[in-house]
């Protein structure tokens, strides 16, 4: 007769030997240096070495193969069910009476017991059957598309603020600004368009020898370089001209970026749009056809 300590060191043993090989008894995450040195309970360790990875391939795991649903799939590890009155169930004799009972339980405790991966990977056989195909369905109406397009717009639109101010002060360094040229900063002389009857009459003579003032050229004071040096003046102008061509090349690129979105976006409402129409239509026949029968 074993005494208790003896069955309760054999029940760890048990436990132990139905675990799963990734699992281990440490709270710790997975291992992410190459060695295993300190680091044995934790999970893929033994899989681990001082010339390998932490994160092994699938071939390392022991991959089996198993027919499900007429399929062969690979398959890590075979989920166990649990429950925590089996012992008692045991004890009691009463397991035997509801074999059911841990197929329940499992089923409300699995969190992917909602999964069909058969509805979500099933190919599509024909384009009436896509809006009612659940990851088809949502790829088609999903609206990622022209959020897309319209965070493109929002982008041009502001890079397109930034070509026009590095337009502004492409000018400006080019002697173009047109604050130049305002009658304030022309320094035009003085000039009576109404000239009084006490002005002199001015003879033939002196009209030839003279300019009269109205018609004179302006002189416009500007300074191209700011009263900076010549060079770094210059330098200022080539980086300036080659920042508003990277801001006209980006504008280019995202404009036909945005392009190619809009282009994929009516693509995918007709395309969706047409199976719609193609499902309507299907279900109106069969209407027909029964109501034929009848």
């Amino acid at each position: 007769m074993l005494d208790q300590k003896s069955i309760d060191h054999l029940i760890r043993l048990k436990d132990a030997l139905d675990r799963e090989p990734h699992v281990s008894d440490s709270d710790e995450s997975d291992t992410n240096i190459s060695t295993n040195r300190g680091n044995k309970l934790k999970r893929a360790a033994e899989d681990v070495h001082m010339t390998k990875l932490p994160a092994p391939p699938l071939g390392n795991h022991r991959l089996k193969i198993v027919e499900y649903n007429g399929v062969r799939r690979p398959v890590l590890y075979k989920r166990r069910r649990r429950d925590d009155n089996d012992d008692n169930d045991d004890d009691d004799g009463n397991n035997d009476e509801n074999p059911d009972n841990n197929d329940d339980d499992d089923d409300d405790s699995n969190p992917y017991r909602g999964i069909q991966l058969e509805e979500i990977l099933a190919p599509l056989t024909h384009p009436a059957d896509l809006p009612h195909h659940k990851s088809m369905a949502r790829t088609m109406t999903s609206t990622t598309l022209r959020t897309l397009s319209t965070r493109a717009l929002d982008v041009i639109c502001q890079e397109q603020k930034h070509v026009v101010q590095f337009m502004k002060l492409m000018s400006v360094f080019l002697g173009d600004d047109p604050s130049y040229i305002l009658a304030d900063n022309m320094q035009l002389p003085d000039y009576d368009m109404e000239e009084g009857e006490d002005a002199p009459r001015r003879t033939r003579q002196l009209a030839t020898q003279e300019i009269d003032p109205f018609f004179a050229l302006p002189q416009i004071p500007y300074d191209r370089d700011f009263g900076i040096n010549r060079d770094a003046a210059e330098e200022t102008r080539q980086l300036t001209q080659i920042a508003l061509q990277r801001c006209e090349e980006f504008i280019r690129c995202i404009t036909s970026v945005r392009m190619g979105l809009l282009r994929a976006d009516r693509f995918r409402g007709q395309v969706y749009r047409w199976c719609k129409e193609m499902g309507d239509q299907g279900n109106e026949n069969e209407s027909e056809e029964q109501s034929s029968e009848e």
